[in-house]
């Protein structure tokens, strides 16, 4: 709202809004249509949110809160390193190695279940969006038993209670189950909206999670079943501080890209305030007015 203001006032008409495709583009465009038309009724002077809201029903049909409910699954679980996609993270932490398990938050598997539950519903719908309610509830409903497996399953382990060992194979099956309902909604929904190309990344990723629950599955029948003698993964002391470095990176990375943005901003503003006309078919710098909502 205040860049919008900001525009406004200097009369800039021209803003580059960019959607970033980053490591492997999983987000639909389609889900920033809510914030897109909120951006340009910012501009225009409108910062009523239930007239925005009225206004984009009525020139889509959806609903403006339950198109946001896409974005809940993200801000979920912010796990203890500030990661800005703690879903995938948690999809993609393996439930043996287990490098993210001791940032888990008590609690946040209850909320994908809870929030899976109020996306089923849209799913159904009869919505041109219908298909982007469906990932994300496969997404939340697989987040719900896999967020916290790898944690159970260790401390298991640790305890030498083969018992609790074997229970825990249904639920690994269960979660395989779910990753496979969450693959075939992701590419159905891949397909509607890109090329396939692409989609080979994300089959080669989730391909590996499907494997490594099949294969884990299998393993902890073998060991409670006296198959094996150990399962040398869980025997490892989880450190923290090895996934904290990860993130330490990444936090600098981002720092470094923020300061450059800053600067492109300040340019921006320079030429503005010397009173260069950026709408009058001049090359315009002052978009690095960069809102990423992904």
């Amino acid at each position: 709202l205040p860049a919008m203001q900001a525009c406004r006032e200097k009369g800039v008409e021209n803003i580059f809004l960019t959607m970033w495709g980053d490591n492997g583009g999983e987000c639909s465009y389609w889900s920033l249509l809510p914030s897109l038309y909120a951006v340009r009724r910012f501009y225009d002077g409108v910062t009523d949110m239930e007239q925005i809201k009225r206004e984009f029903a009525e020139l889509t049909g959806e609903s403006f809160d339950d198109m946001m409910l896409l974005d809940l699954p993200i801000d979920m679980g912010k796990i203890q390193f500030n990661s800005g996609a703690p879903h995938k993270t948690m999809l993609y932490n393996d439930a043996f190695l287990g490098v993210y398990d001791q940032a888990l938050i008590p609690g946040v598997k209850e909320q994908y279940a809870d929030m899976a539950e109020r996306l089923a519903p849209l799913a159904e719908r009869n919505s041109p969006f219908a298909y982007l309610y469906r990932q994300m509830t496969d997404l939340c409903r697989l987040l719900s038993v896999k967020y916290d497996l790898g944690l159970r399953t260790r401390e298991a382990y640790q305890a030498g209670d083969k018992d609790a060992l074997r229970a825990l194979v249904p639920v690994y099956a269960e979660a395989l189950e779910l990753a496979e309902s969450f693959v075939e909604s992701f590419r159905a929904a891949w397909y509607k909206e890109n090329k396939p190309h692409g989609f080979d990344v994300q089959e080669q990723r989730l391909g590996g999670l499907l494997l490594r629950l099949r294969s884990q599955s299998q393993r902890l029948m073998d060991y409670a079943l006296g198959k094996v003698d150990s399962i040398p993964e869980l025997e490892e002391e989880i450190r923290h501080d090895t996934a904290m470095k990860i993130k330490e990176i990444e936090q600098q990375l981002k720092d470094e890209a923020d300061e450059k943005a800053r600067e492109i901003i300040s340019i921006a503003r320079g030429f503005a305030e010397m009173g260069i006309d950026c709408a009058k078919g001049t090359t315009m710098i002052c978009s690095n007015l960069v809102l990423s909502i992904i």
